[in-house]
């Protein structure tokens, strides 16, 4: 057979342009895949791109959409409750390749943090500790919350941390010693654990004012519970809860449970609202979120975006 080979040069010259025509034909079929693989990657992206915008466009039109109602809420004048328009949840809107739904809350039927820079002889101060010991947390924890907030570099309480403390961690950082810009920040405070911020998140906030009374006609049964100097009891907050809506503060000043307590209140309580939370939950195409706004109401009716997030599932 070898001898036949040597005597047919030409049958060996086909054989190797056979193999080199198979290996061109593989190496042209691998790349015409990667080709068409990357085409398909290119055209998945730019339509992620546009998915995104026009999600992000049905997002920016739902908080416009929660505004307008705020506004119209604010025409009418009043206090602030939950049976009025903006708090009734709407199912889902459909739209074209999506969905969007709008949900407003109440920012201001929570204890805001930032409250805490009136300093620890506040009245801020001694019903965040009241609340920190109904959510069975320490009430020193406070401490360190004020000092965190605070403009100086000083600390005022055993409890306490500032500069000092936080340089000796790992990794190092220093306290804020500004307003909070999210509650989420409360994880950074000395001596407040992860379980810490979890049980107390439901029930603060964190929006950039001083002195934002509570809006006793929105806010958890546990908020009403601090408006008393010493933590009420879940029976008594119960008929002040019963009681609501509150059309004036003077309502729930005069309400029995507050005998002698109506001073202590009148520092903590309102039954109107400044800020309120919209949450816009977004699906368009492939593309989903939540999209948190804090809007601020003037009182002459006047709507401004003081923050955004997104929150992916």
């Amino acid at each position: 057979m070898a001898a036949w080979a040597k005597r047919n040069p030409c049958s060996r010259q086909r054989g190797v342009a056979l193999l080199t025509v198979l290996v061109v034909l593989a190496l042209l079929t691998t790349l015409s895949a990667l080709l068409v693989e990357d085409q398909h990657l290119s055209i998945r992206r730019a339509e992620n791109i546009v998915h995104g915008e026009q999600a992000w466009q049905l997002a920016l039109s739902s908080e416009a959409w929660a505004a307008r109602l705020l506004v119209r809420d604010q025409l009418v004048g009043g206090a602030d409750h939950l049976q009025e328009t903006w708090n009734q949840t709407a199912p889902a809107v459909q739209v074209e390749h999506g969905q969007m739904q709008t949900l407003i809350e109440d920012a201001q039927g929570r204890f805001n943090l930032n409250n805490l820079a009136a300093g620890r002889k506040s009245a801020w101060f001694t019903a965040f500790q009241r609340l920190l010991e109904l959510l069975g947390r320490e009430p020193a924890l406070a401490h360190a919350v004020a000092d965190w907030i605070d403009e100086d570099s000083s600390v005022d309480a055993a409890d306490g941390a500032e500069d000092d403390t936080y340089l000796l961690g790992e990794p190092a950082y220093r306290a804020a010693n500004r307003f909070f810009s999210d509650v989420s920040e409360l994880a950074l405070v000395h001596g407040w654990s992860a379980e810490d911020v979890q049980r107390v998140a439901p029930f603060v906030t964190a929006i950039p004012q001083q002195g934002l009374r509570i809006n006793v006609n929105t806010c958890a049964p546990e908020l009403l519970r601090v408006l008393s100097s010493k933590p009420m009891d879940a029976g008594t907050a119960a008929m002040l809860l019963e009681a609501r809506p509150y059309r004036v503060t003077d309502d729930l000043l005069r309400h029995p449970v507050l005998a002698g307590e109506s001073a202590t209140a009148a520092e903590l309580a309102g039954v109107g609202s400044g800020y309120f939370y919209v949450t816009s939950r977004i699906q368009y195409g492939r593309i989903r979120f939540d999209m948190v706004s804090l809007l601020q109401r003037s009182a002459s009716g006047q709507i401004s975006a003081v923050s955004r997030r997104r929150n992916y599932p």
